[in-house]
């Protein structure tokens, strides 16, 4: 079925890759929101999509407490500037080994925000994690008593994927091709999934 939706009246509900590193899509059309519609394509999505996914890796390091041994390395060594230097490069390093594939909406309204999935990568390889549900308005308040609007960081990350997954599934915006400067009809089987509610 081709099916098209304005950005506007696109809500996307959930977002991974799959085996052969398409994407998997679960979206709504905001003018009939109880039915749940889905796309599996095997075309990579854009860099575009990659770099706004991993903006999200931060949330995740936090949300998984991550940033404990930075927040305490910080607290306990401000004189010592090589030691401040050796936990930031901690802190950054952390952040470099979660890996993101994907993410549920949960909630709506004030309680809205997202379930992000990836994993860790070790020195044994990955180890598949979920986050905990990240509330668009969650803080959290590290060893300093700073607030870190972990909320705000996924809510900005998460705009930018929802736009490039519309222009994944309705532009056919696809990584490794060059793109036409018109738009294009994505080509891609747009299906719908269940009744919901």
């Amino acid at each position: 079925m081709n099916k098209k939706l304005e950005v506007a009246k696109f809500e996307l509900k959930k977002v991974k890759f799959n085996s052969k590193k398409g994407l998997v899509v679960d979206f709504f059309d905001l003018d009939s929101p109880n039915e749940l519609w889905n796309v599996n394509s095997d075309s990579q999505p854009s860099e575009d999509y990659v770099s706004a996914l991993n903006e999200l890796k931060e949330v995740f390091a936090y949300s998984l407490g991550l940033n404990n041994g930075w927040d305490f390395s910080r607290e306990h060594n401000r004189k010592n500037e090589e030691a401040l230097k050796k936990a930031l490069q901690f802190w950054k390093d952390e952040i470099e080994r979660c890996i993101i594939t994907g993410l549920t909406v949960v909630g709506v309204g004030e309680s809205k925000g997202i379930k992000i999935s990836g994993s860790l990568k070790t020195d044994l390889g990955a180890v598949g994690l979920a986050s905990p549900i990240v509330r668009f308005e969650d803080d959290v308040i590290n060893s300093l008593d700073e607030s870190i609007m972990i909320g705000d960081l996924a809510e900005t990350a998460f705009n930018k994927i929802q736009e490039e997954i519309w222009m994944f599934i309705f532009k056919g915006k696809r990584g490794g091709e060059l793109f036409p400067s018109e738009p294009v009809e994505s080509g891609l089987n747009v299906t719908k999934m269940q009744k919901v509610g």
